[in-house]
């Protein structure tokens, strides 16, 4: 199945080349997708440098913005898989190959998760963070019964069908965007896979306010419960 591979990019310029320097022998260039998302950085002169597709957003959109110029991208261009890996070096591209098995054998997504196998936090990830995600993914879990474990995971891989299917351009262009699109896909009875993945944490600058991020993942919540927006 043709695959592209795409990297959501903001100020990630010193993390970018590490990350694609590390993708596996069969990830060709021209199938490596960035998005950089008005950063401020030489995010977008690094990546040209590195010979990959290179898109650029003149003013900062957001994650999800970024995700939906990604998806209609590859789209068009007739790819079968989308692989998202984060340009911050939390991701091993090294994983990739399976995320595609999935794919292949009958999922319409598929999601990383930190939390099988070895401690995500004695793997590194800060005690707030991992009781944040555990406890929003526990929520979403039990109001809409989508059985993921961890809902705020972006090493993400869709199939194309499944993204023509749903309409993820109506998403935030928020983080909360990984979270939506899961509900699409489940309001579609759409199969989603899991792939453990260690926990990787460098200086990376996070650019997420988990409060008012988990203030509107509880509104995307109630939206899919209460008024079905995501069942038409």
């Amino acid at each position: 199945m043709k695959t592209a591979i795409f990297i959501p990019a903001y100020n990630a310029e010193k993390f970018l080349g590490g990350v694609i320097e590390k993708m596996p022998r069969t990830v060709a260039k021209k199938d490596i997708v960035v998005v950089d998302d008005g950063s401020k950085d030489g995010t977008y002169a690094a990546a040209r440098k590195l010979g990959v597709t290179v898109i650029k957003h003149v003013k900062n959109r957001g994650y999800g913005g970024a995700q939906k110029t990604a998806y209609n991208y590859v789209i068009k261009k007739g790819y079968d898989i989308v692989i998202m890996v984060h340009a911050d070096g939390q991701h091993n591209p090294l994983l990739i190959p399976k995320f595609v098995g999935l794919i292949e054998r009958g999922c319409d997504a598929v999601t990383g998760t930190r939390f099988a196998g070895t401690s995500a936090v004695k793997q590194g990830m800060p005690l707030q963070r991992y009781v944040g995600n555990r406890l929003l993914s526990l929520f979403i879990r039990i109001m809409t019964g989508l059985s993921v474990s961890e809902m705020h995971n972006g090493y993400r891989a869709y199939k194309t069908d499944a993204l023509r299917i749903v309409d993820f351009n109506s998403n935030s262009d928020k983080y909360e965007f990984d979270t939506e699109i899961l509900l699409l896909l489940k309001a579609k009875n759409m199969k989603v896979g899991e792939v453990p993945i260690e926990t990787i944490y460098k200086d990376e600058e996070s650019h997420l306010n988990i409060f008012a991020y988990g203030s509107r993942l509880v509104k995307v919540v109630f939206r899919y419960v209460f008024l079905r927006k995501y069942r038409k």
